[in-house]
Formats: structure tokens, C-alpha cells, sequence
């Protein structure tokens, strides 16, 4: 297409600025893919649109636009880390949009790294370059951000099509081979745009297919029931939270939470959010016994959030805990800055100007598996919904999965939406239902699918009631992981590397 070429020529040589003011517009569209604005197929020109404007650069240029479309993506997708210091954790706006800005611009330094690799090492084929290159080097991307210091896993181009035409892929391949089939997509858009027409054929073809796999996969069952049911009353108390942390409050919380689950009794489970009971467990237990009592005299159980003190080690736990009994289950993933402070010995002064109670956690080491009502639950704890090896590692054992959360700390932004959306792909991805209970929102009820069942309101107080079906079987991600993904964009990266030194 001439006339697209005269537009690449003018905004790579003659107007670069236009360029990255490009790339900064694209960037800008990808959050909207996402909850709760749910466009999902922008993720396609988002991508391509980068892809068209850094594909030709010198590796420099290719990696300061992808930087650029970085911090687009990422400035607008996790504003909302702003809010959860500057509102709650009592930061200045200095301090808060600090820690924000350095965030976002190490979320789009990976990229802008791996993208330099991709010019670095990019051939003549165009083909090769766009289907295959690029999407390696964007999933690679993706995967060093999820694990690089303890990891940040939000705003991965797979969570973006929960429930496209495109989700039948993830009990198959993942949130990252997801995204990879985006890729590919937008760089078959790219080839269309620019290649002949040989070219164009075989992108069309490519894209063909993925689109044609994605829908076929819907009708393919990877797990089946394990033939239980059960009743679940999920108990979301909208707690403010300047007040869940105060000590004069715990009795009136304690009391509120209870009032809201007495209707539910005859539920075979109850779930409290994370950090329900802001105290320590073995405070507590004495005052919540007649309430373990009344729920064991109607066969309810009960799991709640609450800290958990090792008094050997001097350490306590953000856990979950399942009344009346000795089992309880500690976070391993902590949220940096909120309940752990990241490279301690560099940033220890950050305490000073950041005041979030509890918030010298440490991590634990457990499995996640608790025994409920003659079943076998998969526990998780608000951020570790982002890492899926929490939840495959309790396969096949866990037979349904609970995730306790606490959103108010994000307020009215875009993360408890973003955060729902990861908790749906947790249950496509290993085929289980999810009871996500939160304290202000938003609660649900995931099915194996993906599809929400039933969902709170924000900022109420809220009750959610149903039955689900206990599932037991493994999906193929959940027996791979990201391993058949992560070994394919390796062996492209290589190919690359190896055309570039032969060239």
C-alpha cells in the first residue's frame, strides 16, 4: 500500500516525534481491551500498530517506541497503584506518584528490551519477522515481568480475551500462549497491510487458523465433574477501610460479618474476605467460638482472613484460616510496598513515608489444599490470583478453588475490574470453579469456563449464594504450564539470533 509506506517513510525519517506520538497513542488503547472497558479486539491494532512504527528501526529506535507504547499501556492500565498508596497508604503525592512512575517504567523497560532483540536480531522475511519474531520477543516480555523481582503479572495480553472467541486456548496454552496468538494476529494485520500478496496469503492463512482453533476449542471438555456439590455463601461486608484496621473496631467488624452470614447457615461453606478479621488468630478464636458452635450445629463451615503469628520465628502471615480447626493457609506472593518492602536494605527509608498497617509480612511456604465439607479446596489470597503456577500446583488435587481478596485498597479505579478478569482466567485456565470473596467488590462466583455466575456490586454490603459442582481433571495447561509457550518463543529467539550472525 503506497500510500501507507509514504505515511511509515515520513514519521521514521522525516517526523520521528509523530512516530513515538504514535506509539503513545496505541499504547493509550490497550487498557481499554481490558476490564471494565472489555474492547477486546483492541489488543490487535494496539500491537500492530507498534509493530508498523518499530519494525524497520535500529534496535535504539525500536526500543525507545516500544518504550513509548509502554508507557501508554501501563501509565493508564495501572494508575490505579496511585490511588492504593496516595489514598490509603497515607503517601504523599510525591512519594505515591514516584513509586507509580518507576513502576511503569520498569513494566515498559522489559518490553522496550526485548524489543530491541527483536531488531537486533529481525531477518529479510517479513513472514518470519511479524507471525513469528515479534510475538516471541512481546510473550518473552511478558514472562520476565511476571517473575522479575517477585514479578508483576497484570495487564498480560491474554487476560484480555476471557471470554472472546479466542478463550477456548487457555486451558490449552495459558494467559501467555493467549497473548502469543494475539501477536501473531497483529502481525498478521502488519503483513497484510505491507507484504505481497504470496505473504499476504500465508498471514491470512495463519490467522485463519487461529481463529478457527479458537472456536473449535470451545467444544472440547478437558476436565469433568467429580460428582459433589456444594452450597457457598461468599460474605462481602464493605468495611471502610480507614476503619477494618482500628482496634476499637474488630467486635463491631466481627458482629458484622456474623449478622451477614446467620441467613446462611445452611450453606455447606462460608467465605470471608481477606483480612476479615484484621487481629491475630489466637487472639481471636476464644471470642468467635459460640459462633463456630451455632455454624457446626447446622454443618456450615466457615473460612475467614485473618494474621497468623509464628511465635517460634517471630513472623506473622496474611492467612486463611477455616474456623474451629488447625487449618490454615499463608500467602506466598506478596504485594511490594503494601506487605512487604522490595530490596529492604536499599529502601528501608521508603517506610517512613508510606503508612500501610501490617505491612512487614512474610511470605510462606504451603501448598494451598484445605479439606472442606468433604472436599478438596485450591486457596489463593487477593494479588497470588495473578500467578497461575499457585493455582496448577494444587491440581488435581483442589477440586473447586477460594480466593479471598481485599480490593478497597484500589478504591474506585480500574483494578478490582482487571483483578476480577484474572480471577476468571485462573478458572478457564484449570477448569474449577473460583468463590472469589471480597470486602467491598467484587465478589463472585467463576465458573469452569470462565463465565461469572453470579457477582456482587461494589461498595455494599453483599451476599452471594450458589451451588457449585466440585470439578476433578487437568486441563493440558495445567499439566504443561507455560513450558510448551516459553520453549517456542526460546527456539524462534534462537532461529533469529542464528539468521542474524549466518546474514
Amino acid at each position: 500500500m503506497p500510500w501507507l509506506e509514504r505515511i511509515l517513510y515520513l514519521v521514521n525519517e522525516r517526523r520521528p516525534w509523530a512516530g513515538n506520538f504514535l506509539c503513545l497513542l496505541f499504547g493509550l488503547l490497550m487498557p481499554l481491551a481490558f476490564a471494565p472497558f472489555e474492547w477486546r479486539w483492541l489488543t490487535v491494532p494496539s500491537l500492530a500498530g507498534l509493530l508498523l512504527l518499530a519494525r524497520q528501526a535500529a534496535p535504539g529506535r525500536a526500543a525507545l517506541r516500544t518504550f513509548i507504547h509502554g508507557l501508554g499501556m501501563f501509565g493508564f492500565g495501572i494508575s490505579w497503584v496511585y490511588n492504593s498508596l496516595h489514598d490509603f497508604g497515607s503517601a504523599s503525592f510525591f512519594v505515591a506518584a514516584l513509586i507509580t512512575a518507576a513502576l511503569v517504567l520498569a513494566c515498559s523497560a522489559v518490553h522496550a528490551g526485548c524489543m530491541a532483540l527483536y531488531a537486533r536480531w529481525r531477518g529479510a522475511s517479513l513472514l518470519f519477522n511479524s507471525l513469528l519474531l515479534f510475538p516471541a520477543a512481546w510473550i518473552t516480555a511478558e514472562w520476565v515481568r511476571s517473575w522479575i523481582l517477585s514479578g508483576f503479572p497484570w495487564l498480560l495480553l491474554g487476560y484480555s480475551q476471557v471470554d472472546s472467541l479466542l478463550s477456548g486456548y487457555a486451558p490449552v496454552v495459558g494467559t501467555l500462549g493467549l497473548g502469543f496468538d494475539l501477536a501473531v494476529l497483529a502481525g498478521a494485520v502488519v503483513v497484510a497491510l505491507l507484504g505481497a500478496m504470496r505473504q499476504r496469503l500465508a498471514a491470512g492463512c495463519a490467522a485463519a487458523v487461529i481463529l478457527l482453533a479458537g472456536v473449535l476449542l470451545h467444544h472440547v471438555s478437558w476436565v469433568e465433574s467429580s460428582g459433589g456439590r456444594l452450597k457457598a455463601a461468599l460474605i462481602q461486608g464493605n468495611i471502610p477501610q480507614e476503619l477494618k484496621m482500628r482496634p476499637d473496631q474488630l467486635a463491631h467488624n466481627i458482629a458484622h460479618y456474623q449478622q451477614l452470614s446467620h441467613p446462611h447457615y445452611d450453606s455447606d461453606l462460608i467465605v470471608w474476605p481477606e483480612t476479615a478479621i484484621p487481629s491475630f488468630k489466637h487472639r481471636v478464636e476464644e471470642m468467635l467460638q459460640p459462633f463456630y458452635l451455632d455454624l457446626n450445629r447446622y454443618g456450615a463451615e466457615l473460612i475467614t482472613g485473618v494474621f497468623v503469628y509464628d511465635f517460634e520465628r517471630k513472623l506473622y502471615y496474611n492467612s486463611l484460616y477455616k474456623l474451629g480447626s488447625d487449618e490454615v493457609y499463608s500467602k506466598q506472593h506478596l504485594v511490594p510496598f503494601g506487605e512487604y518492602m522490595p530490596l529492604r536494605g536499599l529502601l528501608e527509608f521508603m517506610n517512613r513515608f508510606i503508612n500501610i498497617p501490617m505491612s512487614d509480612i512474610a511470605p510462606a511456604v504451603n501448598l494451598g489444599l484445605m479439606p472442606v465439607a468433604g472436599h478438596t479446596a485450591g486457596l489463593s489470597i487477593c494479588y497470588e490470583s495473578a500467578y497461575a503456577s499457585i493455582f496448577r500446583r494444587q491440581l488435581p488435587q483442589a477440586e473447586f478453588f477460594v480466593n479471598a481478596s481485599n480490593d478497597a485498597w484500589f478504591g474506585d479505579s480500574l483494578a478490582p475490574h482487571q483483578h476480577l478478569e484474572i480471577a476468571r482466567m485462573r478458572a478457564l485456565e484449570s477448569g474449577r470453579y473460583l468463590l472469589r470473596a471480597t470486602n467491598n467488590g467484587i465478589s463472585a462466583v467463576i465458573a469452569p469456563d470462565g463465565k461469572i455466575v453470579q457477582r456482587s456490586p461494589q461498595f455494599m454490603d453483599s451476599v452471594i449464594s450458589a451451588e457449585i459442582e466440585t470439578m476433578g481433571g487437568m486441563t493440558p495447561y495445567a499439566a504443561a504450564g507455560d513450558w510448551p509457550v516459553l520453549l517456542l518463543a526460546a527456539a524462534v529467539l534462537l532461529g533469529g539470533w542464528v539468521r542474524r550472525r549466518r546474514g
